[in-house]
């Protein structure tokens, strides 16, 4: 029963670490499990963090005046023309 709850506390401890590190807390717990944590451990630590996905441009503020809406909508036609 020790062992049982052991091997559970060392896999919800990979999904905490695996979380910090921007990856599937869940996927990682559940691959802890079946393998073994401290595999867990090391495939984490060995792939790093996830990288950021990227934003594709920087958003503009919200227009507040019917000329900035009419302005940023041409803009928005002109990129899809």
């Amino acid at each position: 029963m020790t062992f049982i709850l052991l091997w559970l506390l060392l896999c919800v401890a990979v999904a905490i670490f695996a979380n910090r590190y921007n990856r599937s807390a869940f996927g990682w717990f559940v691959f802890a499990f079946v393998l073994s944590p401290l595999v867990g451990f090391a495939f984490v630590a060995a792939l790093g963090p996830a990288p950021e996905v990227a934003i594709e441009r920087e958003r503009e503020p919200t227009p507040r005046t019917l000329p900035q809406m009419s302005r940023r909508v041409a803009n928005e036609a002109a990129l899809w023309s």
